[in-house]
Order: structure tokens, then sequence, then C-alpha cells
């Protein structure tokens, strides 16, 4: 879907108040930026469907939110932070019996894929189960973390790789 259609979509969703199309269309939008390696962009994207998908208590959109979160902490290095929110999302879509849509399962199975292999199965494996056991409000700040630390260095051209030192990524909250 052309970029133009998801803007005219999420400001015409806007104008009619139809929330539930704009975090579909919120979460479109930062898939499409992080597919573009715009990172800061879709952290902001993110940070906006998530608090849209509290609002509505979307619980679908809500992890789905989260696993983008986790795609950004794994591709700057915080493979542990990501691991942690892809259990987290991996907990809600238990709960609400969704699973991740066909279009995104690159990109999921991608950032399992690092952070189990920058962490090493055990590491991992400790992650995904602290993620399984924050609840919604935790995985939430724990997503919001993430896109304080992109956030850090707002102004700096889009990026694929890191956008913080390690130095930087390990001092941060």
């Amino acid at each position: 879907m052309p970029l133009v259609v998801l803007q005219d979509a999420l400001k015409i969703s806007r104008d009619v108040g139809n929330t539930w199309i704009v975090a579909a269309v919120l979460l479109d939008l930062a898939q499409v930026a992080l597919e573009r390696r715009d990172v800061q962009r879709a952290a902001a994207l993110f940070e906006e469907c998530l608090a849209t998908a509290e609002q509505i208590t979307d619980s679908r959109r809500l992890a789905e939110c989260l696993e983008g979160f986790g795609e950004i902490a794994a591709t700057s290095g915080r493979t542990d932070r990501a691991a942690r929110l892809l259990g987290a999302a991996q907990a809600i879509r238990d709960v609400n019996g969704s699973t991740v849509q066909p279009v995104n399962r690159p990109i999921h199975t991608r950032t399992l894929a690092l952070a189990r292999q920058a962490l090493g199965e055990a590491a991992f494996s400790e992650a995904w189960v602290a993620g399984r056991a924050l609840s919604p409000e935790q995985a939430i700040e724990e997503a919001l973390k993430v896109r304080r630390l992109v956030g850090a260095v707002e102004g700096a051209p889009p990026s694929g790789g890191s956008l913080l030192s390690a130095r930087e990524w390990e001092v941060a909250p």
C-alpha cells in the first residue's frame, strides 16, 4: 500500500473519530518506517499506537507495538530488552488468541533469531520468561524505555544500525 494512502487513511480516520482505524493505520505506518530504517519515526508511531491501543483496549495492537519496539531494541543492540518485549507480546497473544500477522512474520522471526543468537539460548529464555511475567502496563513501560532511548538522539539521520553507542545503551534506563 502506498505511503500516501496510509497517510490519507490516518487523516480521514482522525477526522471521523474512528480510533480503531487510527490505531491500525498508525501500526502500518510504524512498520513502513521500520522497513525504511527510519527508527525514530517508527518509534514515535509505535508510541502513538500504544497510547491509542491502550485507550481502546486493543490488546492485539498492543502486542504488535511491543513487537515493533522489540525489533527496534534488537537492531539497536538491546537484545535482552527485545526478548522481554517479545515475551510480553506473546503473553498478551496467549490471552487474546491472536497470532503474528503473516506480513509481520519475517520481521518477527528475524528479531527472535537476532535476540537468540546475541544472548544465547539460556539468557534468551530467561529474558523471554521475564517478559511473559510483565503486566501489560509494565510491558508498555519497557517499550517506552526503548522510545526514550531513540528520542535521546532525535534529529540524527535515520539509521538501520544502532542509534546509540554500546556504552550509551549500557547506561540507559
